[in-house]
């Protein structure tokens, strides 16, 4: 599919990033939802 070719050319690295960055993202707004209630 496409989007498994574009995570086999993509470097390690970017895609680690990439997915460390999205867990952070999620991870502040559910501390952003807990902080509001």
């Amino acid at each position: 599919s496409v989007i498994l070719e574009i995570i086999a050319k993509e470097p390690i690295y970017l895609l680690t990033a990439k997915i460390s960055s999205g867990v952070l993202g999620v991870g502040g707004v559910l501390l952003a939802i807990a902080a509001l209630t």
